[in-house]
């Protein structure tokens, strides 16, 4: 793997713009006590009511490992940097409030692992790690970094576990995941049926890029993410830049929600653009796994363009049980899916809202369009879904609005005030649609027509409409 020297980056890093791709500042480190020659910081640094600093003068330091910490803080003054090719950046196991954090904020500050991970696949250097050892003693996990880089192989960028109380992690800069195995940008994992209640906690990730170039299979049953979240309590995650996927089952952006008796917070994701490449590999996956009787609130917020381009993979597909779901598509918003290869192929959905497995459903399904959707919608609630459509909606095989009880007849209302286009642009095709179709004046539906063999395309209504605007 490549060493950071004086002068150099790792040949798999990017210098972020405005940044020189000098890697290496020269000074001294500044903290309570003295580093161990091995470059790891003692666990007796750690405990107690420590804090470690790390300043830019002796940049890059090498990792920093501590156990059993309680009430623990490191920080990283504005150009600090950490840099290793013998473990993990950061890693920290204990309990109570610990923070990663960069000061002043808003300065700049970089943490990177180049290690690959051992024979044994537990056995992996990630950049940030952070386990938690307790869960009757309670805090605040805070992480603020600039860039957080894991360069080898099977490396997540920053990972948290088990870890008891609120979670709150920022990046400014990017999170990268550069090996070729599969691999988390940031993964939070403080929740599943094996694990202590989380519930009551909140996880909120404000992130600019989160870019993850592992591009090995991985197995549909174990999926990664450039971002995921495990929890039974509250999920926001906001992105302003660019989260990006290259292999197969990679999503985007994946919550999992368990609701527990005191899950009483939603989950809210945020997204600029979001693109994946393998086959699927999800924009936003959202789950909820039910076990009690509370209801689960999710919003969906889309600012800028959400792309797939592998088989199977859905823009934004939401399953769960027991919930409210709303997604919002701005008007500089747009969801995109790939096109179906062949004639027989169904095209993937830009927006499907369903149950999981088992007899409960989604509680409410609304979707509203300002931008572009490009691609199949399936929406389907127990309350009659909703979809209003005041931007530009390209279906390009079918529309289904759905009620959860597959005895009734009731459907679910699309209300155009925008443009309609049905069927691949250059193609006449059928569109087939379950649901009530509701044209409003300002409507505009668009088809292909193929004079010369007499052909169009045509949408077929399971329910009804109401016809206004233009052709």
């Amino acid at each position: 793997m490549n060493k950071l020297t004086e002068g150099n980056c790792p040949s798999r890093a990017i210098a972020p713009a405005g940044m020189a791709r000098n890697c290496s500042l020269v000074g001294r480190l500044l903290f309570a006590a003295a580093l161990p020659a091995s470059g790891m910081a003692a666990d007796e640094v750690c405990t107690g009511k420590d804090q470690l600093i790390l300043s830019k003068s002796g940049s890059p330091h090498s990792g920093v490992s501590c156990t059993a910490v309680s009430d623990f803080s490191i920080v990283l003054e504005d150009g600090a940097s950490i840099s290793t090719t013998q473990g993990r950046g950061i890693s920290l196991t204990g309990s109570g409030n610990i923070s990663i954090t960069t000061r002043p904020d808003g300065g700049y500050s970089r943490i990177v692992s180049d290690k690959d991970m051992d024979q044994q696949p537990e056995k992996k250097y990630h950049a940030i790690s952070v386990f938690g050892t307790s869960s009757a003693s309670k805090g605040k996990l805070d992480i603020g970094v600039t860039d957080v880089w894991a360069l080898g192989e099977g490396a997540d960028a920053i990972r948290v576990r088990n870890y008891r109380g609120d979670v709150n992690i920022t990046s400014t800069g990017t999170v990268r995941v550069d090996g070729t195995k599969p691999a988390f940008g940031i993964l939070v994992d403080n929740e599943s049926l094996s694990n202590p209640d989380s519930s009551g906690y909140s996880t909120t990730v404000r992130v600019h890029n989160v870019i993850s170039n592992a591009s090995e299979t991985y197995s549909s049953d174990k999926d990664v993410a450039a971002l995921k979240i495990n929890t039974s309590g509250g999920a926001t995650v906001v992105s302003t830049g660019h989260i990006h996927t290259k292999g197969e089952y990679s999503h985007g952006v994946h919550v999992n929600q368990w609701i527990r008796s005191q899950t009483n917070d939603p989950v809210s994701v945020t997204v600029n653009d979001v693109t994946t490449e393998g086959a699927g590999s999800h924009g936003i996956a959202i789950n909820t796994v039910e076990s009690n009787s509370n209801l689960s609130k999710v919003n969906v917020f889309v600012n800028g363009r959400v792309k797939t381009n592998g088989s199977s993979s859905h823009g934004l597909a939401i399953g769960g049980q027991k919930m409210d779901v709303d997604v919002d598509i701005a008007d500089t918003g747009s969801v995109i899916v790939r096109k179906p290869v062949n004639s027989g192929d169904v095209s993937d959905y830009a927006v499907i809202v369903l149950k999981q497995d088992g007899s409960i459903p989604v509680k409410s399904a609304k979707l509203t369009n300002l931008g572009l959707i490009d691609g199949n919608v399936w929406l389907e609630s127990d309350d009659l879904p909703l979809f209003t459509n005041r931007g530009t909606f390209r279906t390009h095989q079918e529309i289904k609005l759905t009620k959860a009880d597959s005895g009734s007849n009731d459907v679910g209302v699309l209300r155009n005030y925008g443009t309609l286009s049905f069927g691949l642009k250059g193609e006449t095709k059928e569109t087939a649609m379950t649901g009530k179709l509701e044209l409003y004046d300002s409507s505009t539906l668009t088809l292909d027509i193929d004079w010369s063999n007499f052909a169009a395309d045509k949408l077929t209504i399971t329910g009804s409409a109401e016809l206004s605007g233009r052709l």
